[in-house]
């Protein structure tokens, strides 16, 4: 689903409030009677599976990540669910035989695929004839001042050779591009559209422990833990001098999409 080192999922648990309020938002969307089976593509340590499974009391969810640690938390937080949840490994966009889903929903997972075309068409292969596709990711302009900082700092003398070969590990989609790509992988009813969500933090220590947790992960994997420390500090120390301070600048891709009602 990356290809990115795996998560340290404990951290992303703690700090993920905000990908949690957004992603609610989305499980929202997805118009459910109760007894579907909904595919949660990128289910990380399984807030969000929570949400589902109470929307599906009489059905059940198959919470799919790539990350063998995301889904050891989501286990441990999900336990009581007992069957009625699913956990499953898998990396988009490949994805194993899962019979047909009701809906399908993703949040805060796609950007870290860099084949989208690809995994629209996978995921309109689990689905039935008639299923629901709602899915909120990272979208163009996203932490775009956050990712240029880190990428000068990365091309600076103490960090540049850890960064000699260094690619974008994600994918920031448009809204126009991503609508043109659903309906080329054969989703109907295709709606897509970008949402700036601004989420400021209280202060330095805050700031630092989510970017250091979720943002700065493909950075810092490269780096020493001194380094890493350094290059963090660095960051937190250039967005202290913001106004306001401490404010990630996020942009939300949204889309919901439908299976045609005849698959061939």
């Amino acid at each position: 689903m990356d290809s990115c080192p795996d998560w340290n999922a404990s951290a992303y648990h703690r700090v993920s409030a905000p990908q949690t309020a957004w992603g609610r938002e989305v499980v929202e969307r997805l118009q459910l009677a109760g007894d579907e089976t909904v595919l949660d593509a990128g289910c990380g340590t399984g807030k969000l599976s929570r949400f589902l499974a109470e929307r599906v009391p009489r059905g059940r969810v198959i919470a799919l990540d790539a990350s063998a640690d995301m889904l050891r938390v989501a286990g441990q937080q999900l336990s009581d669910l007992g069957n009625r949840v699913q956990l499953l490994q898998a990396s988009l966009p490949v994805l194993p035989a899962l019979g047909p889903v009701d809906a399908i929903l993703s949040t805060a997972t796609l950007h870290w695929v860099l084949d989208h075309p690809a995994t629209y068409r996978a995921l309109l292969a689990v689905s039935r004839p008639g299923g629901q596709l709602e899915f909120q990711c990272g979208g163009a302009g996203n932490l775009q001042r956050l990712h240029a900082r880190a990428s000068a700092l990365a091309a600076t003398k103490p960090y540049a050779d850890a960064f000699r070969d260094w690619k974008e590990p994600w994918c920031l989609a448009t809204a126009e591009e991503t609508e043109a790509q659903l309906r080329a992988a054969g989703w109907t009813r295709v709606r897509s559209w970008l949402e700036p969500r601004p989420t400021p933090f209280a202060d330095a220590a805050a700031f630092a422990d989510f970017i250091g947790s979720v943002n700065l992960r493909p950075f810092l994997e490269r780096l020493s833990a001194e380094q890493a420390q350094a290059f963090t500090a660095a960051l937190v120390e250039a967005a202290a001098q913001d106004e306001p301070a401490f404010v990630l600048d996020y942009v939300r891709l949204n889309a919901s999409a439908w299976a045609p009602e005849e698959l061939g």
